[in-house]
């Protein structure tokens, strides 16, 4: 191998190293935070009314406190059937809050948001 293409493969490998510790070390947010932060772009896109605002923060933070349960359950077929009637369950009540039209909106981004999730897994 040519000095060139070895030093091109220790560069990325250094590269791949970096990305991995720096993921390993960002902070875990609380599930309050993550509530909020949903939350907030609800605000900002789905133009939710007060009352809204309340209800969709106790849904969320309510199975965003479930899902680190089903977290830390052991893998295999049980998680992923616990995982998906947490997300059924969280969506019933989701929908039971917002109009057809904010609804329509929300389950768009969070397509969005899981075609993202499945690129960064590609890689």
């Amino acid at each position: 191998m040519s000095n060139g293409k070895f030093l091109l493969a220790l560069i990325g490998l250094v590269m791949l190293f970096q990305a991995s510790l720096n993921a390993q070390h960002m902070p875990k947010r609380s599930p309050e935070e993550r509530a909020q932060n949903q939350v907030r772009w609800m605000d900002k896109n789905l133009n939710l009314s007060e009352e809204q605002h309340r209800k969709m923060y106790d849904i969320v933070l309510k199975y965003t406190r479930e899902n680190e349960q089903v977290a830390g359950e052991p893998k295999g077929r049980g998680k992923k059937m616990d995982k998906m009637a947490v997300m059924q369950d969280r969506d019933k009540e989701i929908r039971s809050v917002l109009t057809v039209d904010q609804y329509d909106k929300y389950m768009a981004h969070m397509e969005q948001q899981k075609e993202k999730r499945m690129a960064r897994k590609r890689f």
